[in-house]
């Protein structure tokens, strides 16, 4: 059952976008990819939405298919894209309310300046 976007945790985003980013890498299909690590399609996609998390058993097999690590997926260490963080940010705008989007507007800017200077 798909969890509710604002209830989504931040590293199950992350880690679906990671794998996503992963799995495209290698030209598999998400039916392909649910095959080998022997998950239904809509569970892969569930995951790659970051609407659930896997188990340890499940992020081994992602692994294992893949030939990366549990740390390149969980976004640990050196980070080779930006996409999984845009991906991210994107997913807890999508939560917000308008209000709370313009109001990111404004401070936005105000953050940059700050971290620039």
């Amino acid at each position: 059952m798909r969890t509710p976007k604002a209830e989504r945790k931040a590293i199950n985003i992350v880690l679906g976008a990671n794998l996503r980013a992963e799995r495209e890498k290698q030209n598999l299909t998400r039916e392909a990819f649910a095959e080998k690590i022997d998950v239904s399609a809509r569970f892969l996609a569930d995951i790659e939405g970051g609407y659930t998390g896997v188990s340890l058993t499940t992020l081994k097999d992602i692994c294992t298919v893949l030939g990366c690590s549990a740390d390149t997926l969980l976004g640990i260490g050196a980070y080779d894209s930006e996409d999984a963080e845009r991906f991210a940010l994107k997913c807890c705008i999508d939560t917000m309310s308008i209000q709370t989007v313009r109001l990111a507007r404004i401070v936005l800017p105000e953050i940059d300046n700050a971290v620039t200077t």
